[in-house]
């Protein structure tokens, strides 16, 4: 009796700890703690032209200042835009800075310039007062740094950048330098991009501070390097949180401008670092799910989260979480990316477009659902590498998942490049996965890659699973070199589609240089096909190699069904089919299904040697399956068999040419 191995379809979780050990991040230093004092002023004095009529109490004349909890009142108005101009803006720990609607007039958007100088530290509350949803925007080329007592209170989105100007729509600029010039120049159109002037903005810090904004609204925080991270003396994470709303992070390092809409940069802007670090939570999750945005140089999330699930039954965006780095993105020590939707809601997808991609120490990018609806696909766009590898505490590998545990589908994952010159190469290992799976009535989704060379060893796995009357997905692996499969021990390094149920399975199709197959790894394609299943696809296992196919070292290629018939296994190879040291080609069936045909072909020559065998077998009432060699110049058999066997119906044919 032959059983069919089927893992329990699981979402893993993850749990955040406000009580955790923290490393250093690797792309910048952070500032020593800080704790500022208030100190928020008007540009010049009060009255005078640059200060565009702000006002700020309790203060001193001449200058203004205000050194406790501040109230913002007066500026200039453009239409529905109310414009201040501030010499310093820093709020300290327990003070709040109040923007006051003092003329009760309409007000879509609040702009405030520091024209200083000095960086803003923001270490208590900013909050606006009888604006209704108005935003805010304020722009300090010196750059931010966010202490733990900071939080926001605002009707509507929030922006912070260390920008030089903001354009509005109709090009006019409010410009940070408090020109007379440009203060008669103030627009009454809605902020289109953030501006930038020199190569060094001001870097923008969080430390330990708790933003949260009102449903459905964003916060944007677009300067020079941006660290996201815990508080220096109690070890607060830092969280940031936009319930149905968006999250923008964007770091440049250049002159040019960023858009407000997809917050995308210019064609050719440098862009600077982004990191999240010890703890840091980016959550746009909601009823409906949001969007996360991250536009940089480098990314790195360094033990720190991103969420952008959906809760209930309204779709949520389209795209949940999108990166774009220039640069390379390292996702390491249990870091996670993960959009979960839990209801008829669809969630979003999850879209990475980076000069390279690698998840270490059991990190996980998943999209799953739970309920009803589909779940999101994840869309991969990378020039030089896709790496998984390195174990969690706990021995679970780095992960890249998407799966429905409801009656909706799953979504697929799709790695394709850049540019149609070069493909990355892909490396996964230390039982690194790409999963997809699905527990329900809908399909798993599909796996596509497109690579210049694939690389699996020490038991990682591309996978796609389904149960009942889910299927499993296709596996569509095309590289340009070298495919490489290499086993350890107990722990089998494979590319396996499995159902044990009525669903049946996908198909696995891998074109490829070559393709090598060592020390007891895997490629498996195994269902239950209970009556009822879905017709199969022929072939069912398609290995396409323009030099070589090799499977030596306890390797195994394997085709199995139960009750239903299943498509073909077929091998070919431009040159040579190389079986040794114990390899196996094998299609089988224990039911009624007939078991598949073997198909290989070789340009010039088919090696089996030492103890290799080529097999198709039946154990039950289904006849076992034919087999079909074309070896081209020559068949060499050495101390190895080729052979088909039923034992309660007919064996298959074999053709050897």
């Amino acid at each position: 009796m032959r059983y069919i191995y089927f893992p329990t379809l699981t979402i893993r979780w993850v749990v955040i700890s406000s009580a955790l050990a923290f490393c250093t991040g690797q792309l910048g230093a952070s500032p020593q703690s800080v704790h500022a004092d208030t100190s928020i002023s008007p540009t010049g004095e009060t009255g005078s032209p640059a200060s565009l009529g702000t006002v700020i109490t309790p203060g001193s004349a001449p200058t203004g200042l205000c050194t406790v909890n501040c109230v913002i009142t007066g500026g200039t108005r453009a239409g529905s835009n109310l414009f201040h101009s501030f010499g310093e803006f820093s709020v300290g720990p327990g003070d709040t800075a109040t923007f006051r609607n003092d003329s009760g007039l309409a007000t879509d958007n609040i702009l405030g310039r520091v024209t200083g100088g000095i960086r803003s530290d923001i270490f208590g509350r900013i909050q606006t007062s009888d604006f209704g949803n108005a935003n805010l925007f304020l722009i300090n080329p010196a750059g931010f740094l966010f202490g733990p007592g900071a939080t926001i209170n605002v009707g509507g989105m929030v922006s912070f950048t260390s920008a030089d100007y903001l354009k509005s729509a109709d090009g006019a600029r409010f410009n940070v330098d408090p020109s007379p010039i440009d203060n008669v120049l103030l627009s009454a159109e809605p902020v289109a991009a953030f501006g930038f002037l020199g190569s060094n903005p001001g870097a923008i810090t969080v430390q330990g501070s708790q933003f949260v904004v009102t449903s459905e609204q964003s916060i944007s925080l677009v300067g020079g390097n941006i660290t996201i991270e815990a508080d220096p003396d109690s070890g607060t994470p830092s969280y940031l949180s936009a319930p149905s709303g968006q999250i923008n992070l964007v770091s440049v390092a250049a002159d040019g401008e960023v858009s407000t809409t997809e917050f995308l940069p210019g064609n050719g802007m440098v862009m600077g670092n982004i990191l999240l670090a010890q703890g840091a939570t980016v959550d746009a999750s909601g009823d409906p799910g949001g969007t996360v945005r991250i536009r940089s140089g480098q990314f790195e999330m360094d033990q720190a989260y991103i969420f952008a699930g959906s809760s209930g039954d309204i779709n949520g965006a389209t795209t949940a979480v999108s990166v774009n780095a220039t640069g390379d993105m390292l996702v390491k020590n249990q870091s996670s990316v993960d959009v979960t939707g839990f209801g008829a809601g669809r969630t979003g997808n999850i879209e990475i477009e980076a000069r390279s991609l690698m998840l270490t120490d059991g990190s996980i990018i998943a999209n799953q659902g739970i309920g009803s609806a589909p779940a999101g696909n994840i869309s991969l766009m990378i020039e030089q590498s896709l790496t998984l590898e390195g174990m969690d505490s706990f021995g679970n590998g780095s992960l890249l998942q998407t799966s429905n545990a409801g009656s909706g589908t799953g979504g697929a994952i799709t790695l394709t490049p850049q540019d149609t010159q070069t493909s990355p190469n892909v490396t996964i290992a230390d039982s690194g996965k790409i999963l997809t799976q699905a527990g329900g009535q809908s399909a798993a989704g599909d796996i596509t890659m497109q690579v210049a060379n694939l690389t699996l060893r020490s038991g990682a796995s591309i996978q796609t699973f389904g149960a009942a009357d889910a299927p499993s997905g296709n596996i569509h692996v095309n590289a340009t070199g070298d495919v490489s499969l290499i086993g350890q021990g107990d722990f089998p390094t494979r590319v396996i589609s499995l159902n044990s149920d009525a669903g049946g399975t996908g198909w696995i199709k891998i074109e490829s240089g070559t393709l090598s197959l060592t020390d007891k790894a895997q490629i498996l394609s195994e269902t239950a096909s209970l009556p009822g299943s879905p017709p199969p696809t022929d072939p069912k296992v398609l290995l396409t190699a323009t030099d070589s196919v090799t499977v030596a070292g306890g390797s195994r290629i394997d085709l199995f069904n139960n009750e239903s018939s299943v498509g073909s296994l077929n091998v070919h190879a431009g040159i040579t089919v190389t079986i040794s040291d114990l390899g196996l080609l094998n299609t089988s069936t224990i039911g009624s299904g007939n078991a598949g045909a073997i198909n290989l072909t070789a340009g010039q020559s088919v090696y089996l040697t030492g103890g290799a065998s080529i097999t198709a077998s039946s154990t039950g009432p289904g006849n076992a399956g034919d087999i079909s060699i074309n070896a081209g110049d020559q068949l060499i058999l050495q101390n190895s068999s080729i052979t088909t066997q039923a034992n309660q119906a007919s064996g298959g044919k074999i053709d050897i040419r």
